[in-house]
């Protein structure tokens, strides 16, 4: 372990959030696998204060960045729990990066996506667009059919808020369904999802920064 790894997770029981919060953000850009027993074992504690979602954000990231995949049962046991909308996100997408090596992409990203519910909208919003924002991350190259449930994602009252992800996802697959859902966001009102549509079209992945 490095020492600057060995630093961060010091920090990672600070009693200040903030400082709590930062490590978790450097451990997530460093990348070690390393971090990730710590990462657990202080995400464990962290949820339990709802006020800290911005730290149970980073360090769901980092241990999605560390390619933690022993974190996988405890991030699945999280969508139980009563958390923030953005720590949904953050688990969305922590599970699709874990979960895509090794397993069946399909399974993995259609099952994240049936989770959405009347009972739970903008929690089940919250982790659907991570879920998306993971597959646009990774450039993620998918069957037919997952191609086609997310897109009738894209197209349903739900899945607005993550068509800017679908068509930045987009420019590797094929198929007349998704060159129509690509010319629908090209006319989108919001910049970012016509910019990555109009790319997608080109077949043209384009570079995105997400939180």
């Amino acid at each position: 372990m490095s020492p600057d790894v060995e630093e961060f997770i010091a920090k990672l029981t600070d009693p200040k959030s903030a400082k709590r919060r930062s490590a978790a953000k450097r451990l997530r850009k460093l990348k070690d696998p390393d971090a990730g027993p710590a990462l657990r074992l202080v995400l464990e504690h962290e949820v339990r204060d709802r006020r800290t979602w911005e730290t149970q954000y980073q360090m769901i990231m980092a241990l999605a960045e560390c390619g933690d995949r022993e974190a996988l049962p405890l991030l699945w046991s999280l969508l139980e729990r009563p958390l923030e909308p953005m720590v949904f996100t953050a688990i969305g997408d922590a599970l699709v990066r874990l979960g895509h090596e090794g397993a069946d992409d399909r399974t993995v990203v259609t099952k994240l996506l049936s989770t959405h519910s009347a009972s739970m909208a903008e929690t089940a919003r919250s982790l659907c667009n991570g879920v998306l924002r993971a597959v646009a991350m990774l450039r993620l190259q998918l069957d037919d059919l997952t191609i086609a449930a997310i897109l009738r994602y894209g197209a349903s009252a739900e899945g607005q808020n993550s068509r800017f992800w679908i068509a930045a996802a987009a420019p590797g697959w094929d198929g007349a369904a998704v060159t129509a859902f690509l010319q629908s966001c090209a006319g989108d009102r919001l910049e970012d999802t016509r910019k990555a549509a109009e790319a997608a079209l080109r077949k043209q992945y384009l570079k995105w920064d997400p939180l």
